[in-house]
């Protein structure tokens, strides 16, 4: 016969009223630690695309066309030997999760592009197309040259820049082109234009005009004949 218990003499045995307790507690921390990763997403992500098929021949590549964020996009290329198949998704997001440094430059946007279902050792290259809009560019005083697309770097916790380089523009926006080594968390970015130095070009024209002008008025000084006394 098996040992008495809640549920009788054939039954599991019991649990303590304690470890009741304790599993609700458990449960209770679990939800309120749920509840602050939602929040938390929340608050980090914003806009972000619908899974893109991408299925590429082996050490081929496939795209994928972009909507709602800046990038536009995704051309992904196999290893020589590897084929890719999974999708792709990009996320805008609204600010950096805690523990990553800020991007150098001004930031125009972070995005991510998670790799959940395509081996990192399969891709080639990632070549992402992105517009950024030229109202930003002038509001903030952009110098378009310098936009770049930048990789975070979760092993050296840092950004690197990225090839990035200009495919075209209309009224609203610039179009631009980089390629990345793998698909990761990114920043598009861009320098202020720096300030035209008039302090110290009207000084360089002022000195100028001082060695003209100098000589010349020394010149004219000698050419006058000295006055004579009557």
């Amino acid at each position: 016969m098996g040992p008495a218990g809640p549920e009788g003499p054939q039954g599991p045995p019991g649990i303590a009223p304690a470890e009741v307790e304790d599993m609700k507690k458990r449960i209770a921390d679990l939800e309120s630690e749920i509840a602050e990763l939602r929040k938390t997403l929340k608050e980090i992500l914003g806009p972000t695309t619908s899974p893109k098929t991408v299925a590429t021949s082996v050490g081929g590549s496939a795209e994928a066309s972009i909507e709602v964020t800046p990038i536009t996009k995704i051309v992904v290329s196999a290893n020589p030997g590897a084929r890719i198949s999974g999708t792709l998704k990009v996320q805008a997001l609204k600010r950096l999760p805690a523990g990553i440094v800020e991007a150098p430059k001004v930031v125009y946007q972070y995005l991510n592009i998670p790799s959940e279902n395509i081996a990192p050792e399969d891709v080639k290259s990632v070549t992402i197309e992105f517009k950024v809009e030229k109202a930003w560019v002038f509001a903030e005083n952009i110098d378009a040259g310098t936009i770049t697309l930048w990789k975070y770097d979760a092993e050296k916790a840092e950004w690197i820049p990225l090839p990035t380089k200009k495919v075209g523009e209309d009224a609203e926006y610039l179009y631009l082109s980089a390629q990345s080594p793998t698909m990761s968390l990114f920043a598009i970015t861009g320098e202020r234009t720096k300030p035209f130095p008039w302090l110290m070009a009207v000084g360089m024209i002022v000195a100028i005009i001082l060695a003209i002008a100098l000589p010349i008025y020394k010149l004219r000084r000698k050419s006058i004949p000295s006055p004579t006394l009557d």
